[in-house]
């Protein structure tokens, strides 16, 4: 990456962050035009801020800790504006839903399942994490 690219990744990530995360995506739109390598690079330095929540709620998950989970993904998807085209969004949904397995929340469960199958409805079929939720909603 050059310098000058660089620098012009800095001042969007600056100027996006001055935003309200509401117009976040308008305003990343409208600043990188067609040029999407440069809304995607910005875009992954905002989301980044999330994967600390992604991993804690990744460690609750493998403690057995689905409360504490929760709140972690909940966390994520409270803040959807910030990246809305982070992967982070609809891998938290995915996590809610096995969180909230794991507190007994049948409801929150089936929802956050929808939610992520929505979200990857155009994914490729075969892959496992898809696979794996479907496995879950027809076990229900």
């Amino acid at each position: 990456m050059s310098p000058e690219r660089y620098e012009q990744i800095g001042r969007l990530y600056q100027a996006a962050l001055e935003c309200e995360p509401d117009a976040r995506a308008a305003f990343l739109a409208e600043a990188c035009g067609a040029d999407d390598e440069l809304r995607r690079e910005v875009e992954s330095l905002i989301a980044a801020e999330f994967w600390p929540q992604y991993l804690r709620g990744q460690a609750y998950l493998k403690l057995g800790r689905g409360a504490e989970a929760l709140a972690e993904f909940q966390k994520i998807l409270d803040h959807r504006g910030y990246a809305p085209l982070s992967v982070l969004y609809p891998l938290a949904h995915l996590e809610l839903a096995r969180a909230a397995s794991l507190t007994g929340n049948a409801a929150q469960e089936s929802q956050a399942d929808r939610d992520f199958l929505a979200l990857w409805k155009e994914a490729d079929p075969d892959l496992p994490v898809l696979t794996s939720a479907k496995m879950r909603r027809e076990v229900r």
